[in-house]
């Protein structure tokens, strides 16, 4: 009698013991998963609404499907080769002497991949999307500066770029003389 009850009281435990590894190793795991894609669900979903909402803003999908083919080709048109760097770092530097500025140093690293949101490289035109950053050191009067940032970054220089920082120093307080450090990003489009 006294092993029936044993053996009960041992399959009892057991029974319990199986039912919370299956809970603590399989149920509670399937219901965070479970969350965490209901959380996915509702964003995405808030990003179709948004897009939806852009598409009638423009006038319907092909009028936005239009207006989306002509910013990538005009984008694109801002991404040269990478095997034209070395006359867009030349244009960079004629750009300082017609600001009539002194370049005092150049430096570029090395070509980086450019990543979106989610931290995916990006390709355009089946191609990856690429940076090269460039910090450039000049010397002159303020307004040259100024006048050097906008050509820069004008839509008639040969490639899209992002200033990234720029630092002033006064150099000569007599002569209203400043020292100007660029840190920019031109990107290309290629290997």
């Amino acid at each position: 009698m006294n092993d029936a009850r044993l053996n009960h009281g041992i399959g009892l435990v057991g029974l319990g013991a199986v039912v919370w590894l299956g809970w603590s190793a399989a149920y509670v795991p399937a219901v965070h998963r479970t969350h965490e894609l209901q959380q996915r669900v509702l964003v995405l979903r808030q990003q179709v609404e948004a897009t939806e909402s852009l598409v009638q803003q423009t006038g319907g999908e092909a009028a936005w499907i239009a207006q989306q083919h002509k910013r990538m080709e005009t984008l694109t048109q801002r991404l040269p080769s990478p095997h034209t760097l070395s006359k867009i770092l030349n244009r960079v530097v004629g750009q300082v002497t017609e600001a009539h500025l002194e370049v005092v140093n150049v430096a570029q690293g090395n070509l980086e991949p450019v990543k979106d949101a989610q931290g995916n490289m990006l390709i355009m035109e089946q191609a990856p999307c690429q940076a090269l950053p460039v910090t450039l050191t000049v010397s002159g009067r303020y307004q040259a500066v100024v006048t050097l940032l906008e050509q820069i970054v004008d839509a008639a220089f040969p490639c899209a770029v992002r200033v990234e920082q720029v630092h002033l120093a006064l150099a000569d307080p007599v002569s209203g003389t400043l020292t100007a450090t660029i840190v920019l990003r031109l990107y290309v489009l290629g290997t």
